[in-house]
Formats: structure tokens, sequence, C-alpha cells
């Protein structure tokens, strides 16, 4: 729930317990009112979201909700996927843009650096999460070659074992290489070390 500019500045005063108030209704009264109607509902929460609100994965573990926890294995992909965005200017949702032609981009090295570093605390983060709260670990990378093997394992762990899911996100048809970084291969020599740590 979005708050107006004005009660978001008393909001801000208040340490954030509107917007926290709110967010704690709105979630109670979701889950509350499809009891027994709805199989299962998925959201994603981004790691970002769980710092700014800390109240907001205990609430939803007692509200009964099934974490999974999604990361991608490969840090150095992830930079460069975030790369690629930022500077074509085209992101996952936006892929109706791209042409035939590979879109060519260059990314400097020390902005890459900074690119890594924050995506290597992202995955840290949500590794250091799943093993302080329990759930699931699911690769990215796997939702790419194994699809339905990962949307069976989410079904086993619902109770939904005749759960199906079409693959229909553009992020997963590879859409993305034909946004090419020309200097892609200097930047795997450099960095490709630090991107596994």
């Amino acid at each position: 729930p979005k708050l107006s500019p004005g009660v978001a500045a008393f909001d801000r005063l208040l340490g954030g317990r509107i917007q926290e108030s709110r967010i704690r209704r709105h979630l109670s009264s979701y889950f509350g009112s499809g009891a027994g109607v709805v199989c299962a509902v998925g959201f994603k929460v981004m790691t970002a979201q769980l710092r700014e609100r800390p109240f907001l994965l205990p609430l939803l573990h007692n509200l009964g909700v099934t974490t999974i926890f999604l990361y991608r294995r490969d840090t150095f992909a992830t930079a460069l996927s975030y790369a690629k965005a930022k500077h074509s200017k085209m992101f996952h949702s936006d892929r109706s843009r791209l042409t035939a032609d590979p879109t060519l981009i260059r990314v400097p090295h020390e902005e890459f650096a900074k690119l890594l570093g924050r995506c290597l605390r992202a995955k840290r983060e949500v590794l250091d999460l799943q093993r302080e709260c329990g759930g699931p670990l699911l690769a990215y990378e796997d939702m790419l070659t194994v699809w339905d093997g990962v949307i069976a394992t989410i079904g086993a762990m619902l109770g939904l074992p005749a759960l199906r899911v079409n693959q229909a996100l553009d992020k997963l048809a590879r859409a993305g290489e034909r946004i090419v970084v020309e200097n892609e291969d200097e930047m795997r020599e450099r960095f490709l070390v630090d991107a596994a740590t």
C-alpha cells in the first residue's frame, strides 16, 4: 500500500509504523480472504524490501506463507545482466524493443566492478537468509534448464503435485543474447575469479 507524500513524511518521523501497519493489515486480509478458495498464490519479495521492513519476513511466516529462496549461482552473469539492462535501457519486461540485429554496448571496468560487488553481497544475503529461516533454495540456472522439474519441486513443497506453469517469461527465452557486451571477454578475464567468491 502506497502512502501519500504528506503521510509518508509523517510516517518517516514515526519510524515507518504507519506503513508497517498498512502492510500487516493488507497481507492478513489477503491471505485470510483466499482461505479455502485459492490453492496457492505466489509473489516476489526482494532482499532490499526485507532490509527496509524487517517485520515482513516474520509476519509472512506467522501467516503460514511458504518461503522459497531464489538465487543465481553465476554472479558474473547476474552483474552482466544488470549492465546490459542499464546500458541498453532494455529490461526483461521490455524486450519487445529488441531488433533482429544485436545491440552492442561497452561496460566500463570500474562500473562493472561495483556492480559485481553489489551482486555478490545480494547473493550472500539470500544465502544467509535461507540458512537463517530455512526453506528451499532454488537456482535461476535450473529454471532455465529444467523448468518442469523446478515447478514439480515447488508443487511438491506446496502440496500441489499436479502444479503446471508455462514458461512464458521473456527473460527465460534468452532474449538477452541479442544485447552484446563488446568487452565481455576482457571482463571475464579480469573479474571471473572475483565472481566465484
